[in-house]
């Protein structure tokens, strides 16, 4: 695939963005990235418990990160992954369910565009 080629071309110096982090994909994504030798950054719901950890709330504009932090971020990304949403292994599949993941990706893709 092009897009990994390209990254793995800046391995070791590639920056990732990454939510959804705490989730059991995000995990192992995070974790082989890490092992690849890419730079990890992680937004989190939570206060941030480590330097790779920046604090985002999706409820908020802009995630509720100063511009600023937001700006210089964006810049020196190779790429972002974006898994924020509501638990797709969390419920039974009903048809308001399904309204809920769909919304929930929808909102946070669209703050995650803001910053």
């Amino acid at each position: 695939m092009e897009v990994e080629s390209k990254l793995l071309e800046n391995k070791g110096t590639a920056r990732i963005l990454l939510s959804g982090v705490s989730g059991l994909l995000g995990r192992a994504i995070s974790a082989v990235l890490k092992q690849a030798g890419f730079e990890v950054l992680k937004l989190v719901r939570a206060d941030p418990q480590s330097r790779d950890e920046l604090h985002w709330d999706p409820q908020k504009r802009g995630g509720g990160i100063d511009p600023k932090i937001g700006a210089k971020l964006i810049e020196g990304l190779s790429g972002a992954i974006h898994l924020s949403g509501a638990n797709v292994a969390g419920k039974r599949w009903t048809a308001g369910y399904k309204r809920e993941i769909a919304e929930s990706r929808i909102q946070t893709t669209s703050v995650l565009a803001e910053i």
